[in-house]
């Protein structure tokens, strides 16, 4: 029995309130990216303060306010491939950045009443399909990228991987 190809998650944070541990985030990412039967590539994630976060939305999505995620691709993703979830092996290649604001992603959990932890999981893998070309901008990619969400976080939700990867006023990352 082969061994899965590797998928490399890079960690960074610049938001000192939080301590990130790294382990657990290369470990969702790389779970959602093997359901979403992506393979061999490298991704980056970073938590960010919200005044970087709202720089980044004025700069290049024209918000002036700070949203939970912004995902920058670097992969042209074929829409037959995104909407079958056919199997990729992008050879190591880096297929973009996911950046997500823990101030904002706490907000939303503490008004949709679910842990912190989850819905930075939650961001991770809307990042991640924003990045093969999902969105939610008409009815349809709406429902097709629900659909994803509503899967692969069933799944997570079956052993909450997620306990551990997250927690509020602890000024350093926990390496892997």
């Amino acid at each position: 029995m082969s061994a899965d190809p590797p998928i490399n998650v890079l960690v960074s944070s610049n938001d000192q309130r939080y301590q990130i541990h790294e382990q657990a985030v290369q470990d969702i990412a790389t779970e959602i990216l093997r359901k979403l039967n992506v393979h061999s590539c490298v991704i980056d994630i970073s938590f960010i303060t919200q005044e970087t976060m709202l720089d980044l939305c004025k700069r290049f999505v024209q918000k002036d306010y700070a949203t939970d995620v912004l995902s920058f691709g670097q992969v042209e993703w074929k829409p037959e491939d995104i909407r079958q979830l056919k199997p990729l092996l992008l050879n190591d290649q880096t297929i973009g950045d996911v950046v997500i604001c823990l101030d904002v992603a706490k907000k939303n959990s503490q008004n949709i009443g679910q842990s912190l932890e989850r819905e930075v999981a939650f961001l991770i893998l809307h990042g991640i399909l924003h990045l093969m070309g999902f969105d939610h901008i008409i009815e349809d990619d709406r429902t097709q990228m629900r659909a994803q969400e509503e899967r692969v976080m069933n799944t997570l939700n079956q052993n909450s991987p997620w306990v551990g990867m997250v927690t509020e006023g602890v000024a350093h990352a926990t390496p892997s």
